[in-house]
């Protein structure tokens, strides 16, 4: 990863721990929420709390969560994470989720976090999910918000005493509630103009989404047949029920009639013209794999210091030795043939180039659209900048499996291409 941090595409956004206090108040939300402490004494974390170190101490990228859970757990510190990325999503809405927390709670998350930290219970309203069906159930996320150290209830206790106090008659005779009134203003200090409470907040966006859950699966809901869709991204895991058992559809990102399916649902689109208009878009797909294939032919050549020249000279060279996919000259032919504002025939086209070039259907909501978009660059994954965009822990895998020079390259392009764009 030491390409990726150097450019700032893993890493970047993340806020540091690096204070004993604020060390101690994450181990506090830890144990509380029943998880292993970290024995670090300095990490970083994300948007939704989650820390890389963290991560790779415990040799687990899910620790925020029970094993086997259907609820994940979120940890704030500060008010600051609430404009961070989320590197490691347990839901393709993770993102929208966490930014509603700061929305609902912004004032109170800013108080408790002077003194305390955060916890999140993302109840999803099942306990654990023992069939990728049960997500089906999934209609609404309700979000149970703690102060580690029971902050928020020792503030509405102490409310409620003060309340009885100015409310009860010959309150001030009642020794009882004076000693509690009193022990309770010296351990939390006078809470009582502290805005400290937050009540659980409704998530409802969850008709179309993505989870690790099971290998990780897509859900769609609301579709024109009215059979809802489980798509199961581990093609290792048996999928799942014989059709007639139930009545919803399911499928594997590896069975050859998906990406018909979709279209038949409305999910996505073809249409040519996006890409008349944009033509840049093939030329960054064409640039990624003429670059990998340069790469895997010599892994000691430097790709971002090639000229213009130096790349058509090993493209040529690798085509006449049959090392250069066939995929990349049908990008050159469809460049061209939009160049030239001629007819593109759907029925020419290659399986690979359909997939490539395929999009979310326009008619899709936000949410929607972007779990779709997550979902086609899984069925393609030549585009890096894609990739990085719309699933950061697929590309931080596929890294991993590069050559270095490729590594290198990749990280310098994709960072180039994301600071380009307006």
């Amino acid at each position: 990863m030491e390409f990726l941090k150097k450019s700032g595409l893993f890493g970047q956004g993340l806020m540091p721990v690096n204070q004993l206090s604020l060390v101690d108040r994450y181990n506090a939300c830890l144990m509380e929420i029943g998880l292993p402490k970290t024995y670090l004494t300095s990490f970083s974390v994300d948007g939704w709390g989650w820390s890389p170190e963290i991560a790779e101490e415990q040799a687990n990228p899910q620790y925020l969560s029970h094993a086997g859970s259907a609820n994940p757990y979120a940890i704030i510190l500060s008010p600051l994470q609430a404009d961070l990325p989320i590197y490691f999503p347990f839901h393709s809405f993770d993102k929208h989720l966490m930014k509603v927390v700061f929305q609902a709670a912004s004032t109170q998350i800013s108080d408790l976090t002077v003194s305390t930290a955060i916890w999140i219970d993302v109840d999803q309203e099942i306990s654990a999910f023992r069939q990728p069906s049960d997500l089906l159930m999934v209609d609404a996320i309700t979000l149970r918000i703690h102060a580690a150290g029971g902050l928020m209830i020792h503030a509405s206790a102490q409310r409620e005493m003060v309340h009885q106090f100015n409310n009860k008659r010959n309150a001030w005779a009642d020794r009882k509630l004076l000693k509690n009134i009193a022990e309770s203003v010296k351990e939390y200090g006078d809470l009582r103009y502290r805005s400290l409470t937050i009540p659980d907040v409704p998530y409802t966006n969850t008709r179309s989404f993505y989870t690790r859950a099971f290998g990780g699966l897509y859900v769609f809901r609301d579709l024109p047949s009215g059979k809802p869709l489980l798509i199961m991204e581990d093609s290792t895991r048996q999928l799942l029920s014989p059709s007639e058992e139930h009545d919803h559809q399911e499928y594997s990102l590896q069975d050859p009639g998906l990406l018909n399916l979709l279209y038949k649902e409305n999910l996505v689109d073809l249409q040519w013209t996006l890409y008349r208009d944009d033509p840049g878009v093939l030329r960054r797909l064409q640039y990624c794999i003429l670059m990998k294939s340069i790469a895997a032919d010599d892994e000691e050549v430097n790709l971002s210091a090639l000229s213009e020249g130096e790349i058509r000279r090993r493209m040529l060279q690798l085509t006449s030795q049959n090392k250069l996919p066939e995929f990349y000259h049908e990008l050159d032919r469809l460049l061209l043939q939009l160049q030239r504002n001629q007819s593109v025939q759907l029925g020419n086209a290659s399986a690979q180039l359909t997939s490539a070039l395929t999009h979310p259907h326009r008619s899709l909501k936000e949410t929607s659209w972007n779990t779709v978009r997550q979902l086609l660059v899984n069925l393609s994954s030549d585009d890096l900048v894609r990739l990085y965009e719309y699933d950061k822990t697929s590309f931080f895998e596929q890294y991993k499996t590069w050559k270095p020079n490729f590594q290198a390259w990749a990280a310098d392009y994709v960072k180039n291409e994301i600071q380009s764009k307006p």
